[in-house]
């Protein structure tokens, strides 16, 4: 998105102070939390643009602003930001945010990590969906995937998931 100011009016059809850019949907992953759990938009989303400021909205039409960005994790929820350029006050387009919580992951190791990362069970990229397993994500391990995901270590919590299942 694109916005400029001339006149003190906050215009979007010329280019020449850039605010901000955002993607057609924003996906939040890999956020430790399940269905049902709280989580806070506003760290969840990290930006470093000095001068800007999130407001988040529960409607595409930016006229039901969250007084807290405090919400419960729900499947088929949608919430939506806004970037607001303090010093111009200045809005960007509202952006839809989508939250990923898988509830099924598959294991599928990234041929391109080293042999240990290949194996580590914490890393996103060993699952299809790029997330990293949670107490309520039921995970498969396949009986060709190449390699499998080390778990000799008893540390608890080191390594969850709800369900493992073991394909061949």
């Amino acid at each position: 998105t694109v916005s400029i100011k001339r006149n003190n009016e906050c215009l979007v059809e010329d280019t020449v102070l850039v605010i901000a850019h955002p993607l057609p949907v924003l996906e939040i992953r890999n956020l430790a939390a399940c269905m049902g759990n709280s989580i806070n938009l506003s760290t969840s989303i990290i930006h470093s643009i000095s001068d800007i400021s999130l407001k988040f909205y529960s409607d595409e039409n930016a006229q039901n602003e969250l007084s807290d960005p405090e919400v419960v994790v729900t499947s088929n929820t949608t919430y939506y930001v806004q970037a607001e350029n303090t010093i111009t006050r200045c809005l960007s387009e509202v952006i839809p945010i989508k939250i990923i919580i898988p509830d099924v992951l598959i294991w599928s190791p990234d041929i391109t990590g080293t042999a240990e990362e290949q194996l580590d069970w914490n890393n996103p990229l060993n699952w299809d969906q790029k997330v990293v397993p949670l107490s309520c994500t039921d995970v498969y391990i396949p009986g060709n995937a190449g390699s499998y995901p080390y778990l000799g270590d008893n540390t608890p919590g080191l390594y969850n998931c709800d369900n493992i299942y073991f394909m061949h």
